[in-house]
Order: C-alpha cells, then structure tokens, then sequence
C-alpha cells in the first residue's frame, strides 16, 4: 500500500523542472472624483489561480487597494492562499512528495499603460530539500476603461463628479523554467 501511495505521488509532482501557470487572471479598477478636484472612492482587484507542475496544491491569489487613482504599487506585498497539505507532509519520510509552504506576489500599474507581475513562492520537496522560486512578466490584458462626467454637478448637488472604470479580460501566464530563478 505505502509503494501504491507513492508511486502515485510521484507521478503527481510533475517533471522536475518547475514551472508555473497563471489563470485566470482577471483586473479591475475605479476611481471617483466628489468634484473636479477631489478624489473619492477608489479600489483596485487582481485575482489568479497558480499551479506548480512540482505541487498539486490549489493556489489562490487575490490584492485589493484603495490606493489614488486605485494603482497597486510594486512594494505592496500580497500572501496566496495554499491547501498546505498536511496529509502528504504528513507521510513525507515515505516517499517523494513535494507542497507549498508559501506564495505571494505584488503588482505595479505605477507606470501608466504598463502591468508588472512579480510571484515568489517556496516549495518543499520531502527527498530534495526547500525551493524557492521567483519570477516577472509585464501582463498584457485586454482592458476597457471609460470615463462617466457627472453634467449636473455643482457644489450645491452633494453628488459624485466623475468615475473612471477598467475592467480587464481575463487571461493566462506561464512561467517556463527559463523565465524563473529557483535556488536550492
């Protein structure tokens, strides 16, 4: 039973040459103005969902900020979500298993037209040992933005000047070994 286990867990992990793959990858953003010069309401959202073809763990990564003019900024970090897989750490002395210990990324739409991705993430391998991984891509989205003015505006009217919105398609990424740095 433990040599069904794991050979079937070593299948699983994948080659062993990592790689990711991006999905799902979905952008939004809105910002308001209360008058012609005062900023309201804003929020930026980035979502994914990450697979290692060294780990079969489900990761899901999800920003959101409130920052002017709802840019995320480079320096923002953002931790994934991981199953973690206790079960498989668990029976790790057994036979090669590999998991997630963590992910996280940040986003920089600083630079106008321009979307930098950057992901890092540490996986355990139970008969090799800790990795950790780190990669960039600039992401080219699909996006519509538009502009509503508020005509009836006045100071008098309490009501919302304007509200610029983007809403991206969503789209994929992947990593291939040679757009990643792993270390050992």
């Amino acid at each position: 039973l433990i040599l069904t286990l794991c050979l079937i867990a070593t299948v699983s992990s994948g080659s062993t040459t990592p790689g990711l793959e991006l999905s799902d990858i979905t952008y939004s953003s809105y910002y308001t103005f209360v008058s012609p010069s005062a900023s309201g309401p804003k929020a930026g959202t980035i979502s994914f969902t990450v697979a290692n073809n060294r780990t079969d763990d489900p990761i899901e990564c999800k920003g959101v900020n409130s920052n002017p003019f709802a840019n995320f900024y480079g320096s923002t970090v953002y931790d994934c979500i991981t199953s973690g897989k206790e079960e498989e750490k668990a029976n790790a002395e057994d036979c090669h298993v590999c998991w997630t210990d963590s992910m996280s990324f940040s986003f920089d739409t600083t630079v106008a037209g321009t979307r930098n991705l950057t992901v890092n993430m540490i996986w355990t391998c139970a008969d090799e040992g800790v990795y950790s991984l780190s990669a960039w891509s600039l992401l080219n989205f699909s996006c519509e933005k538009w502009t509503c003015t508020n005509n009836l505006w006045s100071l008098e009217t309490n009501l919302l000047y304007s509200n610029t919105t983007t809403v991206c398609a969503p789209t994929k990424l992947s990593f291939s070994i040679s757009d990643v740095k792993v270390v050992k």
